[in-house]
């Protein structure tokens, strides 16, 4: 097997020997083998006879515990992008963002771990190779990792300047106007690639109703307020990077991310009621909110192959985030007038680096290494006019973490059986300030053991897996912060620095045959956080927050991905959540069910249509009661040679998000309409694609995700 750019060499000497090369589409040659060798393939043209197909790929098959998707050579190769293929896909949901009863997946593209979702828009479908889903991915990520999605793409033939350009423009109540542009230059070993990409909208529409009921002073209080909110923003991102393939066994490589909010728009109109006894005041309150971020992510990857039993990779990575926002609220009831002026400012940095060894002897699989992440979070939120005689008060917080985890993975198959073991050691030191000083009841240090276990067992389509494991959860930082923080007239919202993370304990099952998949999941999490609400002190209004709370819930799902007459790929996967939550004498244990109805047709000349139907009753997560919920996504695509072309119909029928929840001291509920449907237009041409080969992976995702 020759490298990609047509290179080979010899394991012995090629004296007196014969080489014979082909590659489809040439001649195939024999030659006599020598020292150096330059050889010209020359074009082969054959007419081939009709085929007819008489059977189709099933759409998945479960290997290990791994749910495997190919792609190439299927009818998912055509619909446009990655993106695209991932709404498909059956253990996905709709939008194409999480594994159904794991949450928002890890993503690996290549093995380089991927910084922006904006990257599967670049990825087109007829470049997919295969995508893997791991349900177990056991020691080797972080402990908070439920599931890890790889897209493994095709390898590129050919060198020189190849891109994308794709144009999107959408509308409801607005117009919303995106755009990338991604180059890619191959040079033998050398990869050097760009992507940039913009986004700008601009009174995007919704309308809102929330209601409060509690009692305050020894009076029932009956509060709400409707009205409308407008925003917009412009937002951008530019990614540099570069791939040495030194030779087969060896890479190196470097990425740089800047991405940044220039300007964001809300504005919010609102009608207030309340009823505190026999006493009736209403009022209107106007919101203004300016808000600007930006981003800077640097990564470097190193990866030797050693052997074909031993390999090294190594990345190391510097995040530096920075948000800040100015609101201004201006409340008026019949001549008086009154405002606040709240200023929010956040500066994150984080440093990682992580090496991870892998060395297999027969049927024996081994992965060992370490991570070590330093974190530092800063945030303020300060009142900025005088005048305010609130309940408010300025706050500055920040938080210092340093950690570090070792971890081992052993995977061994006896047959038809496998089996893989992982034990991870985490080493966590965490300081939390409040006005410049140590907070010793908040700061903490942690010494966690987590294993993992799992047995697989295959044989032909029938595969079945058993696993436990201990997850751990994070606070994120923002709920670490004991400022207390305005949301609405009726509403605050205070973090919690006594806050402990989560450990669950999961126990899963799994089963597939043939078009069918089973999952049973149980979670016990030991010091849950949950939302809770309670009433202020000093003024009529509510007061939001977390705190832990253990708790069980279970979730089960079973898939159907038939493929019925040749042309249409439909999959029904129903769902149901059960929990078993009570908390100050209340019960939140309904169980919600559900169902996805996904369908892609496809039609004569490269037209394909796509429709996808979810859905859910009522039932509870976590202390909030979700309202049944119907929403359908449509699409028409069409493929012309190097252009794409797309339109789509998203959340047709305008569902709405509303549901309410119930406390020990009070009662909440919203309603919030999208102004939906979406229209959009995709429009993509590629010239001479090639794709990065960048294979780092990105050290800290556990922490990033905190911050």
């Amino acid at each position: 097997m020759s490298n990609e750019d047509g290179t080979f060499a010899f394991d012995a000497s090629p004296v007196d020997k014969l080489v014979k090369i082909s590659y489809v589409g040439c001649k195939t040659l024999i030659l006599p083998a020598s020292e150096h060798m330059t050889v010209l393939l020359s074009p082969s043209e054959q007419i081939l006879n009709g085929v007819t197909i008489t059977a189709t790929r099933p759409a998945f098959r479960m290997k290990n515990g791994v749910f495997v998707s190919s792609i190439q050579g299927t009818v998912y190769s055509q619909l446009g992008r990655a993106t695209d293929v991932l709404q498909q896909l059956p253990m996905m949901s709709t939008d194409g963002v999480s594994v159904l009863g794991r949450g928002t997946p890890l993503i690996y593209i290549n093995n380089k771990r991927m910084r922006s979702w904006s990257e599967l828009d670049r990825i087109t479908s007829d470049m997919i190779k295969d995508i893997r889903i791991d349900m177990n991915p056991g020691a080797k990520y972080g402990s908070s990792v439920r599931a890890v999605l790889f897209i493994t793409t095709l390898k590129p033939v050919g060198e020189g300047l190849g891109g994308t350009l794709t144009m999107k423009e959408s509308v409801s109540s607005c117009w919303t106007t995106d755009g990338w542009l991604d180059l890619n230059y191959r040079h033998k070993g050398l990869d050097v690639f760009m992507s940039s990409s913009y986004e700008t909208f601009s009174k995007l529409h919704y309308l809102r109703t929330d209601t409060y009921r509690f009692r305050y002073g020894g009076q029932d209080v009956n509060a709400d307020y409707s009205g409308d909110g407008y925003s917009s923003s412009k937002n951008g991102s530019v990614i540099l990077g570069f791939n040495n393939q030194f030779s087969e066994k060896q890479s190196l490589g470097a990425t740089y991310i800047f991405s940044r909010t220039f300007s964001g728009h809300s504005d919010q109109s609102y009608h207030n009621h309340m009823q505190q006894g026999n006493e009736l005041t209403e009022f209107d309150t106007r919101s203004h909110t300016f808000s600007q971020n930006g981003s800077h992510n640097v990564s470097l990857y190193y990866e030797n192959r050693f052997s074909d039993k031993l390999a090294l990779n190594v990345d190391a990575s510097y995040v530096h985030n920075n948000s800040n926002g100015r609101q201004t609220v201006e409340s008026k009831q019949n001549t008086a007038n009154s405002m606040l002026i709240p200023v929010n400012k956040i500066a994150s940095d984080l440093g990682a680096l992580k090496t991870v060894f892998s060395s297999s002897l027969g049927k024996n699989q081994l992965e060992y290494g370490f991570e070590a992440t330093y974190t530092h979070f800063r945030q303020k939120y300060n009142i900025d006019n005088s005048d305010y005689t609130g309940v408010l008060e300025n706050n500055d917080n920040e938080s210092k973490q340093s950690a570090a985890s070792v971890f081992i993975n052993y995977s061994r198959s006896f047959g038809h059986l496998s089996s893989r073991l992982g034990l991870k050691y985490e080493y966590t030191n965490y300081d939390y300030y409040a006005g410049g000083k140590l907070i010793n009841a908040s700061s903490r240090t942690y010494h966690r053991l987590l294993p993992s276990v799992s047995f697989s067992y295959d044989v032909n389509r029938l595969s079945l897996m058993l696993s436990y494991n201990i997850y751990t959860s994070n606070p994120t930082y923002s709920q670490l912060d004991d400022g207390l923080h305005y949301i609405s007239d009726f509403r605050y919202d205070r973090g919690n620095s006594q806050l402990k993370p989560t450990y669950n304990h999961n126990v899963s099952f799994s089963a597939s045959y043939k078009d069918l998949i089973f999952i049973c999941d149980y979670t016990y999490g030991k010091n849950a956080v949950i939302t809770w609400f309670d009433v202020m002190n000093q003024v009529p209004a509510v007061l939001s927050g977390e705190e832990n709370h253990s708790y069980s819930s279970a979730y089960s799902s079973l898939s159907y991905a038939p493929t019925l007459f040749k042309i249409w790929k439909p999959s029904w996967n129903l769902w149901v959540h059960k929990q078993w939550l009570s908390h100050n004498g209340l019960s939140y244990n309904r169980p919600q069910w559900g169902l996805q109805w996904k369908n892609f047709v496809t039609l004569p000349k490269d037209w394909y249509i796509v429709v996808n139907v979810s859905g859910n009753l009522k039932g509870n997560a976590d202390t909030y009661m979700s309202e049944p919920l119907l929403r359908v996504d449509m699409a028409v695509q069409k493929n012309m040679k190097n252009w794409w072309v797309k339109l789509s119909a998203l959340d047709l029928f305008n569902s709405k998000e509303k549901g309410y929840s119930q406390y020990a001291e009070a009662y909440t509920s919203h309603r919030v309409d999208y102004r939906h449907p979406v229209i959009s237009l995709t429009v993509s041409y590629s010239f001479n694609p090639v794709r990065s080969k960048y294979k780092g992976q990105t050290a800290g995702q556990s922490e990033l995700k905190r911050l």
